[in-house]
């Protein structure tokens, strides 16, 4: 018995010592990795559609994103029930209060593209893993922290990044006008590549 136990354990432990070697080989991405994921989904993506809560000085908020590529997008702000819709030139920001039109000269996507844009000028470091609640689920996430130098209005300071799916579950801002605040979007939730009818993008009337 004992023999064949020995004989055994020869047989078991080369497969343990391949398990912990693959182990050590499989490493945790780089903040740089994790960029180029984040950035390459989100020019495969043609559209998407979000729920959005921001949370800021224990105000909370929810938006509702339609973006579609290259420059077609709606944003509905809740509870002020005020929609404003991109569509390519100009905007049409609707409320109870009536409506009005303005002219752009370009149409970003202000909620997602816009900020992967900006942190292309940010020094990233990965600082942890974290799960963030996105579409009802419990979604892992690496969370990278973000610098630039602490010279704009608008400054990204987080971002949880959801592995394997590289889009962002949560994004922490720090806004230095009219006064210094934190500001936390949280996409509640967020679907990529979504079917979005040319109406949602029609001059709003409320």
């Amino acid at each position: 018995m004992l023999c064949c136990a020995i004989a055994c354990m020869k047989r078991v432990w080369p497969l343990i010592a391949a398990l912990v070697f693959l182990s050590a080989c499989i490493q945790t991405p780089t903040a740089e990795e994790i960029l180029t994921k984040l950035y390459e989904r989100y020019e495969e993506a043609e559209s998407y559609k979000a729920k959005i809560q921001e949370v800021s000085d224990n105000h909370v908020s929810y938006i509702n994103v339609a973006f579609k590529k290259p420059d077609r997008m709606r944003i509905e702000y809740l509870p002020e029930n005020t929609v404003s819709v991109f569509n390519g030139s100009a905007v049409k920001i609707c409320s109870g209060n009536g409506s009005k039109t303005i002219t752009l000269n370009r149409v970003v996507d202000f909620y997602y593209g816009h900020f992967l844009e900006m942190l292309k000028s940010y020094e990233v470091t990965l600082v942890g893993e974290e799960k963030v609640v996105v579409n009802n689920e419990s979604k892992e996430c690496y969370v990278l922290a973000a610098k630039d130098g602490g010279k704009g209005e608008v400054e990204i300071e987080k971002v949880w990044v959801v592995k394997g799916e590289w889009y962002p579950a949560k994004i922490q801002l720090r806004v230095s006008f009219p006064e210094n605040n934190t500001v936390t979007l949280h996409f509640v939730s967020m679907e990529l590549d979504a079917t979005l009818s040319d109406s949602l993008f029609e001059p709003c009337d409320l």
